[in-house]
């Protein structure tokens, strides 16, 4: 996890965000790619996040060149942060975006 910010980072980095130290990665297991309807991707596969495993499905667009998708991933399913909504609180949804490429 990087940031433009040293402060902001190492916050993210600490045991009620991601807790970096323990566990120093998350990953995605593919277990599935299906073509469907315009040309999209359907990826089945699990991601683990702070020890937390969850089955998603992502749509992406595959070329032969790269695979980019976008997905909206709620942090509270794996105990990432507080809890979302009032006033400090921080919205439970986190869009990522993806881009692999080919070489």
């Amino acid at each position: 996890m990087q940031t433009d910010s040293d402060g902001l980072t190492s916050h993210l980095q600490a045991d009620d965000y991601f807790d970096a130290a323990t566990y120093p990665q998350a990953t995605f297991t593919s277990s599935n790619f299906t073509k469907v309807d315009g040309g999209k991707t359907q990826i089945d596969g699990t991601l683990t996040i702070k020890g937390t495993s969850k089955d998603i499905t992502l749509m992406a667009d595959v070329t032969d060149t790269y695979l980019t998708t976008t997905y909206s991933l709620d942090r509270t399913q794996f105990n990432v942060g507080g809890p979302a909504g009032g006033l400090k609180g921080v919205n439970a949804n986190v869009p990522v975006e993806i881009k692999l490429i080919w070489e």
